[in-house]
């Protein structure tokens, strides 16, 4: 996805990218897919996708609340990933 399209969207579809994207690089490299551990805060993380760290935080907490992650500290667990795939390509914007 090119940056201005994914800059575009909703905080939760730029989330849910960028966890896949890591998802899909642990999955090429032999690791799980499914639960790692990211070296970036979450400082970091907003950085990267041009969000404030208190909406990746509120983000994320609104995704544990739907149980589609479980983060603890710096280790992801993605519990369904169907749905992270849906939020992902969605096209709603900002």
């Amino acid at each position: 996805m090119r940056l201005h399209q994914l800059l575009s969207r909703t905080a939760e579809a730029r989330l849910a990218y960028f966890l896949l994207g890591i998802s899909h690089r642990f999955r090429q490299h032999g690791y799980s897919p499914r639960h790692f551990r990211l070296a970036m805060s979450r400082g970091d993380i907003g950085s990267y996708l041009g969000l404030t760290h208190e909406t990746v935080g509120r983000t994320l907490a609104g995704y544990q609340a739907q149980r589609l992650l479980y983060v603890s500290g710096r280790d992801y667990h993605l519990l369904d990933v169907t749905t992270l795939e849906r939020l992902a390509s969605s096209t709603g914007r900002r």
